[in-house]
């Protein structure tokens, strides 16, 4: 059966499959996380707290490009090789979603704790006018670990890698998004504790 591109970014899929089109559609996940990363920093007036998440996701996406040219595994499909590199270890598309989808859900779950133990300048909640509706706040986040889910199969179905790279792509989007969530963590108790000296200061 001929393959044909989606024309934007050049997805191919089979001729007629229209679970392959949709597909295609879903796989710019990637493009519209960066272009709403990027609305919403200059949106807020270049909020610190989005540019440290978004500095998180381009170490994410760094660390992809290193392990490729280290691993050096080929992508399944030789079609492939020409538009998106020849490389497919691990899959760029599923580490970039998963990375996103695990940062937002390790804030929704410690939502409430991060609201009431906050310094004002906290590195992690980043998304100031949602968590004030934590429902609509989980409905997104369920919604992007959703479509980092399906990115991650349409990966293997239009046949862009295997699902061992595939795996491994999730794999380390989860690991790196943990850490740098720790990481965040980690400066918010330093604010935290920065603050409260030099408030017994003052007094």
């Amino acid at each position: 059966m001929a393959k044909v591109p989606f024309t934007l970014t050049h997805v191919v899929f089979d001729e007629g499959d229209l679970l392959g089109y949709f597909l295609a559609l879903v796989t710019l996940t990637p493009v519209f996380i960066v272009v709403s990363y990027l609305t919403l920093i200059v949106v807020s007036g270049f909020n610190r707290r989005l540019i440290y998440v978004f500095t998180g996701q381009l170490g994410n996406v760094a660390a992809n490009v290193i392990l490729k040219h280290i691993i050096k595994e080929p992508r399944p499909a030789a079609e492939h090789l020409t538009h998106f590199g020849r490389y497919g270890m691990p899959s760029n598309h599923s580490q970039f979603c998963f990375f996103t989808a695990t940062f937002l859900l390790l804030v929704s779950i410690n939502l409430n704790h991060l609201k009431n133990s906050r310094p004002e300048d906290s590195p992690i909640l980043v998304f100031e006018p949602l968590h004030r509706n934590e429902y609509i706040f989980h409905a997104i986040t369920f919604l992007i670990c959703a479509a980092a889910c399906i990115v991650a199969y349409s990966r293997v179905y239009l046949g862009y890698h295997t699902l061992s790279q595939v795996i491994v792509g999730c794999g380390i989007g989860i690991t790196i998004a943990s850490i740098w969530f720790m990481v965040l963590i980690f400066l918010r108790d330093k604010l935290s504790n920065r603050s409260k000296g030099s408030k017994e200061h003052t007094e």
